[in-house]
């Protein structure tokens, strides 16, 4: 409405625009006519006299058009026809919010105000509203503030008006359903909103609406609702517990417990808004919903808006109640509610409880008490108690010494009380258990037992012989009196009393068996309250029937608790002395007193009193070792060991006893030697050079060494046997030289020929050494190398005509599997790294045993046999002399043979047998060997495809070597006959300055015509070309993907390697901190292939910077960096890169800017603190003012 009152006024202003715009225009259209009247009417008259008959009817339009203009807002208003306006406005009004029941709203509730009126006036509007203390408050729009008013009449946030927001406008507190027309119709709604927002009950009691008409409508009692922000509470009241029951919830009577209801809204009139009250019951297990107990009732006692009812619970059972209730407004219990509450009604004592000892158990309170059960151990108590309906407390026991009425236990304190399902009845004591069962609601009943006695000491029983004699050793020589007597213990007053003394004589007689005698001293049937406590009595031990055996008297008592005890005395009786004797195995002696085998001895002793300790041994061994002496053994009063003599010695034996009665006998004494140890014979030999199996190539000494203690020369026995040159003879051995037990003799062996040495030995004792020790020694010495004979070819010939040499070894003890005779090329190990055998083949004729010859094929008539050869022959005889012969030869059927010289070939052919590469140039050295003179030759060059003819003396020299210089220079040479033309040629370094690749190729023609070449050497197994490359430019390398010293936050940095050389590339190496990996070979190539010549770098993140070096080498040993020149020396690529994703270790590792950061932080640290000490003093000053 506001709106549209504005839209009116803002078209009122316009018209007086419009009004005087037209005004204006008719006054200049009178001006303009005079002016075109006066000034041009002399010039064109006709033409200006249609201008001014145009002029002028527009002139007539503008003036008619102020004349309307000056008619139709001649007074400033609006001239329209008025409707006269008779319809009042209707009110609606409806509650929104979060309903329950009976217009109650949880939190907040919003009244929706809808007016039906065409000619809306905001300024009209006025509610009334009162709340349920009787406070009402007058609600009006004030227009000009654009505000509500008398919205804080109720209390400040209780009421407020919700405003209507459109996006992009701003708040209205009006909904008009004609927003933006100018003129309205009778639908026409208009809306607003009031929010109630306190807890409590409002009434909207009367809503005035007036229009621009001045109608006006007013609606009494518009609506009523409650605000309800608040769960009801519930709790339960139960009694207050007695002092004597410990738990709470268990009650030992009726209980009756109050609920109470804490709600606003709450009405107790109806039953169907009461609490929900569930109640099970054990042990029935039946369970009811309890809607009313009592009815419910204000309760003025807890405050304000407390309810209350009440329920009564009589039986005994666990009671557990579950409570539940939903307020008019929807709003459920608190969490604070008492929901769920248990609890037990139990009058009744408890029904179980039993005591269980010894095999009985008492389930009832005895009222009499006896004493009739006895144990001598200690005894276990068992205690069990129970009831029904509620648990019960820990059982408590209490164990007298006497019985115990039901008033003593009754008003007996806790203190005397123990808790416990078992007890441990220790013995010395008299006990009666009580057993006290209480349940959770405090009902107690006791249970007992009979009496019990526990006794574990037996009685004590003393034995005493009354004899005045005092025995030697023990033994007596008349009648033993023995005192008995047993006495029961009574600590404390507590003992059963005797019941049984029995009395066990046993001993051994030397006329009769084993004996046994038992008695009776004292016996009671029964137990009575005089039961004997002490008892005495005398025991006799006869003499005559115990005489010479050893008595053991032995007395038991048992008391009524079945303890025992026992006592055990010891005497015997002897009059006669031992009788010994020594018994020998039957064993041979040599030489009357020498045995060569273990003597045993077997010593006997009789005697009834017998001491193994009283047994004297007086044994004497000159070697030192003593006889074993096994256990004695025993039978009766007859006692034996045995005596085994098993270590050489010479012996002496003596043996003597003395009895326990002081009696003692000896033996005689005896002298002999046990020699169990065969004489051993070692022949050891001086250092010789041995061959195979007996043979030797040297001459022997043999040194001859028996060891034995009783040796004599007459039990020696040995000779010497020798074939020299088919001649036999025998010698015996010399004298022997004695030292202690060791004799020694010595044999010489110098001659060649087959020997055979044996000794064998006898002791004193008849040991014979055995076969196993007996000496044979056979054996053959050698002394003379095999023969080797070669025939068909001479040492350090030229050959042009048959070659097949013919090869003989000759030797008595040939080792056929030795012997080697091969013919090799020697021109060819230059090339190939190992030497070829010769085409020629060989073969073996039969000869004599001892002999082995060998004969070779013709050499091929062809160019690819001629060449330097030598033939090697080796063999070895069984004594190991070892033969060796070698010769030279070649053969030259069409022209000369190229061998390379040892210097050159070190490097041009490699072990490996890769392509030679040099770094820096070197001369090239080769021999040529023929029959004939040599009448012409040439050297050609090539690099890289270009060939060039080299100048003698100028390119290379030619030296044509004499005799003995060739033998001293050419290490092939050992004998020369003159046979051989030789030529070496060397090839300047000069001429491989330049990088490249190189060929070398020489020709040469002799006097017979033959023409030949290293190319065709090449064909026929000789050095062949003579190809290399000079190579001294170091690879190039190029990295990409990165900058030395960057940093790059990222968790991984890729970098490509792009690395070449101008040749031949020999490895990679790429190292980052300790990691190394090296490309090279096949490897290295395969990489490059696959890559299109680039090697990929992965770094992973770090921590820390991750230095990256690189380095490469070419196959002639340039390094990276190096230059064609040979200048420079060798490079690395050495980057330094920190590759993390973390920033905090990027800012570490960069000091300047951590030093910035550093810097900064503590500059606005340093102006913030003087800021804020500045701010607290001017406060301070302020606070002082």
């Amino acid at each position: 409405m506001e709106q549209e009152q504005q839209k009116i006024m803002e078209y009122h202003r316009w018209s007086w625009i419009l009004g005087t715009i037209f005004l204006c225009g008719m006054i200049m259209s009178a001006v303009l006519f005079r002016r075109l009247s006066i000034r041009k009417v002399w010039r064109e008259k006709k033409r200006w006299r249609k201008r001014r008959e145009g002029t002028r009817k527009r002139a007539a339009f503008l003036t008619a058009a102020g004349l309307l203009a000056s008619g139709i807002f001649g007074d400033g208003t609006l001239i329209q026809a008025q409707e006269i306006e008779t319809r009042i406005p209707e009110i609606a009004v409806s509650v929104m919010g979060g309903a329950g029941q009976n217009n109650c709203y949880q939190d907040t509730a919003e009244a929706v105000i809808t007016f039906h009126e065409r000619n809306f006036d905001p300024a009209q509007v006025s509610i009334s509203i009162q709340d349920e203390t009787g406070r009402e408050t007058q609600i009006t729009y004030d227009s000009g503030r654009k505000q509500w008013m008398g919205l804080d009449g109720l209390g400040v946030g209780t009421l407020a008006a919700v405003p209507y927001v459109t996006e992009g406008e701003e708040e209205r507190w009006f909904y008009d359903s004609e927003e933006g027309r100018t003129e309205h119709t009778q639908d026409r709604e208009v809306e607003m909103r009031l929010r109630f927002q306190a807890e409590r009950n409002y009434e909207i009691r009367k809503i005035a609406c007036g229009d621009l008409a001045g109608n006006q409508t007013v609606l009494e009692n518009a609506a009523a609702l409650s605000i309800d922000r608040t769960d009801p509470e519930l709790m339960m009241v139960f009694p207050e517990k007695d002092e004597s029951v410990g738990h709470e919830g268990y009650y030992s009577r009726p209980v009756t417990v109050w609920t109470y209801l804490k709600e606003h809204n709450f009405n107790p009139e109806e039953e169907a808004a009461w609490p929900q009250i569930t109640v099970l019951e054990e042990p029935k297990g039946e369970k009811t919903s309890y809607t009313m107990g009592s009815r419910w009732v204000k309760a003025p006692e807890k405050g304000t808006d407390w309810y209350k009812a009440s329920f009564f619970f009589a039986g005994d059972a666990l009671y557990h109640l579950e409570a539940s209730y939903q307020d008019p407004s929807g709003r459920y219990l608190t969490e604070e509610s008492e929901k769920e509450k248990s609890f037990t009604v139990d009058t009744t004592p408890p029904e179980c409880g039993s005591i269980t000892v010894m095999g009985q158990t008492w389930t009832e309170f005895m009222e009499r008490v006896t004493f009739g059960l006895f144990s001598n151990e200690k005894e276990l108590v068992l205690l069990e108690g129970g009831d029904s309906v509620s648990p019960i407390e820990p059982l408590q026991y209490l164990c007298a010494g006497e019985g115990l009425s039901r008033e003593y236990l009754n008003q007996a304190d806790d203190a005397a009380w123990k808790t416990g399902n078992s007890l441990l009845l220790i013995p010395d004591s008299r006990n009666v258990v009580y057993l006290k069962v209480t349940n959770y609601a405090g009902l107690s009943k006791y249970y007992s037992s009979d009496g019990m006695l526990v006794e574990d000491k037996g009685p004590r029983l003393t034995l005493n012989i009354q004899n005045k004699e005092e025995p030697l050793n023990g033994i007596y020589r008349q009648n033993v009196k023995v005192a008995i007597s047993a006495e029961e213990p009574a600590e404390g007053g507590i003992y059963s009393g005797l019941k049984r003394i029995t009395y066990r004589l046993e001993g051994e007689s030397p006329e009769e068996e084993n004996q046994l005698l038992e008695g009776v001293l004292m016996e009671e049937t029964e137990w009575n309250s005089s039961a004997r406590r002490e008892w005495q009595g005398e025991l006799e031990i006869l003499s005559e029937k115990y005489d010479g055996r050893k008595v053991c008297l032995t007395v038991q008592a048992e008391d009524f608790a079945g303890n025992r005890s026992e006592e055990s005395l010891w005497t015997a009786v002897d009059t006669s002395a031992p009788e010994i004797s020594i018994q020998y195995n039957d064993v041979q002696p040599a030489n009357e007193i020498y045995y060569n085998r273990i003597r045993t001895a077997l010593v006997s002793i009789r005697e009834r009193n017998f001491s193994a300790e009283r047994v004297q041994f007086q044994i004497s061994n000159t070697d030192g070792p003593m006889p074993a002496v096994s256990k004695w053994s025993h039978d009766g009063d007859l006692h034996w060991c045995r005596m085994e003599f098993a270590e050489d010695g010479d012996y002496t034996v003596l043996l003597g006893c003395v009895d326990v009665a002081g009696n003692a006998a000896w033996s005689e004494a005896e002298t002999f030697t046990i020699d169990r140890t065969p004489p051993e014979v070692f022949v050891t030999f001086e250092d010789a050079e041995p061959g195979k199996g007996k043979l030797w190539r040297s001459p022997r000494k043999a040194e001859i060494t028996v060891m034995e203690h009783n040796f004599y020369r007459e039990g020696v026995k040995g000779c010497v046997m020798a074939s020299l040159a088919e001649n036999l003879s025998m010698t015996e051995i010399g004298e022997f030289v004695h030292n202690g037990d060791a004799h020694t003799a010595v044999c010489t062996f110098e001659e060649d020929g087959e020997y055979l040495l044996q000794v064998n030995c006898t002791d004193l004792a008849a040991n014979e050494c055995g076969e196993e020790n007996q000496i044979s020694e056979e054996f053959t010495i050698d002394r003379t190398f095999p023969e080797i004979m070669i025939a068909g070819v001479a040492d350090a010939s030229a050959n042009r005509g048959t070659v097949a040499p013919a090869v003989t070894v000759r030797d008595i003890h040939l080792l056929p599997e030795s012997v080697s005779v091969e013919i090799w090329r020697e021109e060819g190990k230059q090339a190939s790294g190992e030497r070829r055998r010769a085409a020629a083949e060989k073969k073996e004729e039969e000869v004599s045993a001892g002999e082995r010859r060998f004969i070779f094929e013709d050499f091929p008539y062809d160019p690819e046999s001629d060449g330097l050869y030598s033939l090697q022959v080796s063999c070895e005889d069984g004594a190991g002399n070892r033969a060796e012969k070698q010769i030279w030869f070649s053969v030259n059927r069409f022209g000369s043979v190229y061998v390379v010289d040892e210097e050159t070939a070190a490097w041009l052919y490699p072990a490996s047998g890769a392509y030679p590469y040099l770094k820096e140039e070197k001369h090239v050295a080769v021999w040529e060997y023929n029959v004939d003179p040599v009448i012409s030759h040439q050297v050609v060059l090539s690099r890289d495809g270009e060939s060039r003819s080299l100048l003698e003396k100028e390119d290379y020299s030619r030296q044509e070597k004499e005799e003995r210089r060739v033998m001293r220079e050419n290490p092939f040479e050992k004998e020369s006959r003159g046979q051989w033309q030789v030529y070496k040629y060397t090839i300047a370094k000069e001429n491989f300055e330049a990088e490249g690749n190189y060929e070398v190729v020489l020709y040469s023609e002799d006097m017979a015509g033959n023409q030949m070449g290293n190319i065709l050497m090449k064909r026929k197994g000789g050095a062949g070309s003579i190809e290399f490359a000079v190579d001294k430019t170091g690879p190039d390398a190029v990295l990409s993907g990165a900058e030395d010293g960057g940093r790059y936050e990222t968790d991984e940095l890729h970098l490509f390697l792009s690395v070449w050389d101008n040749m031949a590339l020999k490895q990679v190496e790429i190292q980052n901190g300790t990691e190394k990996k090296i490309y090279a070979g096949d490897g290295l190539q395969d990489e490059l292939r696959q890559n299109g010549g680039i090697l990929a770098i992965c770094l992973k993140e770090d921590d820390d910077w991750q230095y990256l070096s690189i380095a490469a080498e070419d196959e002639a040993g340039n390094r990276l960096g190096t230059s064609k020149g040979g200048g420079g020396k060798e490079e690395r690529i050495e980057w330094k890169l920190l590759v993390t994703s973390d920033p905090w270790i990027h800012l570490w590792q960069n000091p300047v800017r951590a030093a910035g950061y550093l810097a900064g932080t503590g500059t606005s640290a340093v102006f913030m603190a003087c800021f804020f000490r500045r701010r607290r003093r001017r406060l301070e000053k302020k606070g002082r003012r």
